[in-house]
């Protein structure tokens, strides 16, 4: 319980700078730093939850062509592992149509 206390009181101002630092990186011109901002964010929320994301079958993820990853949002750790794991740059949506409880991510 203490964990967890500990966890959100770092974790929204955590998420708060990170947000901010991508706003700003974005306005400022820069391609991929709402990506890049993502991923220190993503290892930081895993970290702050004693998480290790280990990724098994990297090089078998194509980066020359789209692919779609579909997570079951079993967990509220999902995007921020995805963030955290995927070192593709990729963009996300709530995904309606299949279930209330999806998230797809396509690149």
């Amino acid at each position: 319980m203490l964990r967890t206390i500990i966890f959100y009181l770092l974790f929204f101002p955590w998420t708060a700078i990170n947000l901010t630092v991508a706003i700003l990186g974005s306005l400022l011109g820069s391609n991929n730093a709402a990506h890049r901002v993502g991923i220190v964010w993503g290892k930081g929320c895993a970290f702050l939850a004693g998480l290790k994301v280990n990724v098994i079958g990297a090089e078998y993820i194509l980066r020359d062509q789209p692919v779609i990853y579909v997570s079951n949002h079993q967990s509220n750790f999902d995007i921020p592992i995805l963030y955290a794991g995927c070192l593709c740059s990729f963009a996300g949506w709530p995904n309606r149509s299949c279930s209330k409880s999806r998230y797809s991510v396509w690149r």
